[in-house]
This record gives C-alpha cells, structure tokens and sequence, in this order.
C-alpha cells in the first residue's frame, strides 16, 4: 500500500533508528539528507524511529557551523525551519505521531534528552491496525497496556477538576 503510495517519487530509505534513537545514528542520516538535498521525510516504525526523525528534519536544517545536539540543549527553542515529515506507524500506543516533541540519547556522553518544536510536528499520521499484524504478539500487548495505563494516568492525575481529559478517559473505558 504504501509503496504504492509512493510510485513516481524519488525515494532514498535509512534504516537502523534504533529504540532510544541515538544522536550517533541520526547524525548519519542527517548527512544524508543534507547530501541529496531531501525535501520531505516519511517515517515508517514506533515512537523511537518518530523521534529519530523530528530531530533528522530540524539538525538537517540547522546551521552546519552548529553541532545539532545544541537543538536538544535548548529543548528545541532555537529551532527556525525543520523539513516537512509524515509519519506510518507500525506499533500501536507511541503517540509520538501527535506531538512535536522527541527524546534522543547520545551514547559518546550518556545523555538523554528531549526537545519540542512545532517545527517538527508530522503533518499527517496513518495509523492502520493492518501494519501491526507482523508485530509479535508480545509487542502488541505491550502497546495496549501502554494505551491503557496513559488513559489511566490521565483519569487519576491532578488537578481532578480536568473535566476533558475525565470524559475522553471514561469513554475510553466504556
């Protein structure tokens, strides 16, 4: 489906975004679009390889005089442009698809950090319980009780007078 989805277009494909996405990795791939001067990123996994990718489009713009790990020092605040991106997902529960922040480590010094940018929000999601089905069983019970224990957390956190976030967790459960 979606490779039909992308007939006539000139596609470029990095794997390897592993989970907790390094900025070692990323760095990589950044070159890469830099290189062949990509214009829009397509990114096809979990919440990881989403996070992966928000930072991908924003270090890709940033100056190159400028070491892309500043985005995460500034939590992302200094971000001006990012490349346009989508996003498929092939795990259920990331919600990385419906924000504009990520969180990358960075193996060489132990860090872990996260950013946000409205820059890097994906502008479209496709979300299809079909391109779950090759996940292991296991992963898939993981994702529901992902799913599950936010929409818990968002019933019992305070302040209790959230009266959205209540009604949208009651209804999940019935």
């Amino acid at each position: 489906m979606a490779a039909d989805a992308l007939k006539g277009m000139d596609v470029l494909e990095f794997g390897g975004i592993e989970p907790n996405p390094a900025y070692e990795t990323l760095m990589n791939a950044v070159k890469l679009v830099r290189e062949q001067k990509v214009t829009f990123l397509l990114a096809v996994g979990g919440g990881s390889v989403l996070d992966g990718t928000k930072f991908i489009a924003a270090a890709a713009n940033y100056p190159e005089n400028i070491d892309p790990w500043h985005i995460l020092q500034t939590g992302g605040k200094e971000i001006k442009s990012a490349i346009p991106m989508g996003c498929v997902l092939t795990l259920p529960a990331t919600g990385s698809e419906s924000n504009a922040g990520a969180v990358i480590s960075r193996k060489t010094t132990g860090d872990k950090q996260a950013f946000h940018s409205a820059h890097v929000q994906p502008v479209f999601a496709v979300l299809d319980p079909v391109y779950t089905y090759t996940l292991p069983s296991r992963q898939v019970a993981n994702g529901v009780v992902d799913a599950f224990v936010h929409t818990v957390e968002q019933y019992v956190t305070k302040p209790v007078d959230a009266k959205i976030f209540r009604t949208v967790s009651q209804k999940a459960f019935c």
